[in-house]
């Protein structure tokens, strides 16, 4: 009669253990295709970057050689010595008030 109370019913062999290990594998598997996507958008991200760049420099270059010793704005002020160089940059004559195309350039650019 001791026998039936110390002896435990075996419990049937449950599929929640395998149930959860098959979700995380799941994850760990998702979670590897999430790292190799992050990796290869990164390189997407400085790749187009690098060339956005490349082409700004190329136009600077451009404009650079085609407004050359032009005047293309007049500002309404005289800039202080440190703007001089920019506004005036490639400008001959002791006039501060010419401004060059680097100028609204960089200032064209700030805005975006």
């Amino acid at each position: 009669t001791t026998s039936s109370s110390t002896t435990t019913p075996s419990s049937p062999p449950s599929s929640a253990g395998t149930l959860q290990g098959d979700k995380k594998k799941k994850v760990d598997r998702y979670e590897d295709q999430v790292k190799t996507l992050s990796r290869d958008l990164a390189m997407v991200k400085i790749q187009s970057t690098l060339l956005v760049s490349l082409s700004f420099v190329v136009l600077i270059a451009f404009l650079n050689s085609f407004f050359y010793n032009q005047v293309v704005a007049k500002l309404p002020f005289e800039p202080f010595s440190l703007m001089r160089g920019i506004t005036h940059r490639g400008l001959e004559g002791e006039d501060w008030t010419d401004c060059s195309f680097l100028f609204i350039y960089i200032m064209c650019m700030m805005v975006f």
